[in-house]
């Protein structure tokens, strides 16, 4: 019965062609799944999870080396229907991972597009053309897009965040920003600028020069509702960022946003169990010891970690807190 009911929710979709700006015929699908049914997430779950139990089985019978550092192991993440693969470059698991991709896709019909796949690959690979041709993927040299984030292995450039600044100034240049008050104009920037911005810091460290560049635009935008005018104000953006009870408007700066994400991030270190933390755990240890030269477990440190140490050494100056249980609600609040 519950094989009849997921082939009912495969095949009773029907679809029509839009031809000359006219919908022309209708047919049904026989394989798919319906965008918006309930059960369609659910049931893409279940298929994916047989293609990382194809991983998973590969890498047991050590014929797919994974990334590895002590127990840890990373050899893929899943977010809906993208796939990143983490492995050594070597030609061995290029054929493993094109025989995991042939079964899955004789068995779910679901098959790699070659067009919007990429390989990258560290600056020592000797066998990243062999990799490449057994895939039939090319690889690339550039970052790649991610949940709208770019990815790479390198440090990422000024222009690898143009998108992110055009997309602030898109909406700041926007009619309806344009027709805000000062009032409004701050409350935009507070709301809708901020989350644009947590959503990035999240996941990349903005340079310097993109951080001037956004708070150029912001602070114009702020004080004459026009990000291409070049006036002079009379307060500076960092006051301007400061908390009310300091004279400032209390907009969230660019460095506020980084320490926050940062204090979240060192929390679920020392609390999360799962794979990424775990991960991060067995190869740093912890937050609270300093780089300290190249021959200490710090020396070949990610940029990242070295943004969260010096986060972590300003949250050790002592912060006293206590924790208050209510009765039998099930949680605890922190108060400062």
């Amino acid at each position: 019965m519950f094989i009849a009911w997921i082939k009912a929710c495969t095949s009773d979709v029907y679809f029509s062609v839009c031809i000359n700006g006219s919908l022309e015929g209708f047919f049904n699908s026989t394989n798919g799944l319906r965008q918006g049914c309930p059960l369609s997430p659910y049931l893409f779950s279940i298929v994916m999870d047989g293609l990382s139990n194809l991983i998973e089985e590969a890498i047991s019978n050590h014929s797919f080396n994974a990334i590895s550092h002590g127990n840890s192991v990373i050899s893929h993440l899943m977010y809906a229907d993208d796939l990143l693969l983490f492995g050594k470059a070597i030609t061995s698991n290029a054929h493993s991972l094109k025989t995991i991709f042939e079964v899955f896709g004789a068995v779910s019909g679901l098959l790699v597009n070659p067009l919007k796949s990429t390989v990258i690959f560290s600056k020592d690979s000797l066998q990243a053309a062999a990799f490449c041709d057994v895939l039939q993927i090319q690889k690339t040299t550039n970052p790649v897009t991610y949940l709208g984030l770019p990815i790479y292995h390198k440090m990422l450039r000024n222009s690898d965040f143009q998108p992110l600044i055009q997309n602030i100034s898109g909406k700041l240049n926007g009619w309806y920003a344009r027709t805000l008050s000062f009032a409004g104009r701050i409350q935009f920037l507070k709301y809708t600028i901020c989350n644009t911005l947590a959503y990035w810091i999240r996941g990349a460290i903005i340079p310097k020069g993109c951080c001037k560049i956004i708070n150029r635009i912001c602070s114009r935008f702020l004080y004459f509702g026009n990000t291409e005018l070049r006036k002079l104000h009379a307060i500076s953006w960092n006051d301007t960022c400061l908390p009310k009870d300091c004279g400032g408007l209390g907009i969230n700066s660019i460095d506020n946003l980084y320490h926050t994400f940062g204090c979240a991030l060192i929390w679920r270190f020392l609390h999360s169990e799962n794979l990424l933390f775990n991960w991060w755990r067995s190869k740093y240890c912890s937050f609270w010891k300093p780089a300290s030269g190249k021959t200490s477990l710090f020396g070949n440190i990610c940029v990242i970690w070295h943004k969260k140490l010096s986060i972590a050494s300003l949250s050790q100056l002592g912060i006293t807190a206590t924790f208050r249980s209510f009765g039998t609600l099930g949680f605890k609040v922190l108060l400062l």
